[in-house]
């Protein structure tokens, strides 16, 4: 359940989100299915993902090198009003009424796109901390290691998505969406390796992704900090 800070600060997040598309959103129509998907990219997506995915605000994630068929899936479930959380509902449910064919080319233009990672200004302890975790898991509590679906270099692969270069702010958002909702049906194996992810976990983890470029990782030797 989020809180009343939450909300306001989604709610003047949205407000300035909407503001700032406005002009180009009276430029097209949003339902007119021949619309091309990169033009829908440019006038629309890029005002919050920006113009090649590579989003520098942590309220909206990195579309850049991500896997087409997850981000076919999730803007489908986004348009179908299946990904329920309040941040998609407020976000997204008006801005993916999409065709399939939309969705489509919307989802093979940023899967082509080159994800930019931005280092961290983080302890090497937490780091490598959540490299272990990454790439070991935690074999006491039955969590596997995050590499044994998203790749082990955090790439992604079909329906499983890219996690490498992710801003970290997002990635600690979902897990804690799997954690204590069911608002993503299709992340519900999730829901079981989060809910045994401490805070200290999830926000190792989360550091370390988004400061990995996604090129071959090396297994932490740090112990938990």
């Amino acid at each position: 359940m989020m809180t009343s800070k939450t909300k306001v600060l989604i709610s003047s997040a949205l407000m300035a989100a909407l503001g700032a598309c406005a002009p180009l959103d009276r430029s097209r129509s949003l339902e007119n299915p021949d619309v091309s998907g990169k033009t829908f990219t440019q006038q629309a997506c890029a005002m919050c993902h920006q113009a090649d995915g590579n989003s520098t605000s942590p309220n909206f994630p990195k579309l850049a090198g991500q896997s087409k068929q997850y981000l076919i899936d999730q803007l489908t479930d986004l348009r179908d009003h299946k990904r329920k959380n309040e941040t998609s509902a407020a976000f997204m449910w008006g801005m993916a009424r999409l065709s399939e064919s939309q969705i489509e080319q919307v989802a093979d233009f940023y899967s082509k796109q080159t994800i930019t990672a931005e280092p961290l200004l983080a302890d090497p302890d937490t780091l490598n901390y959540g490299k272990k975790l990454f790439l070991e898991g935690q074999a006491d509590k039955g969590v596997p290691a995050c590499a044994t679906c998203h790749g082990r270099e955090g790439e992604g692969l079909g329906p499983i998505p890219r996690l490498a270069g992710q801003h970290a702010n997002y990635i600690i958002r979902q897990l804690t969406v799997f954690k204590t909702t069911d608002d993503r049906p299709r992340g519900a194996p999730m829901k079981y390796v989060a809910h045994s992810l401490s805070e200290d976990d999830v926000k190792a983890l989360a550091l370390f992704l988004q400061s990995s470029p996604g090129k071959t990782l090396q297994v932490g030797t740090a112990s938990k900090p």
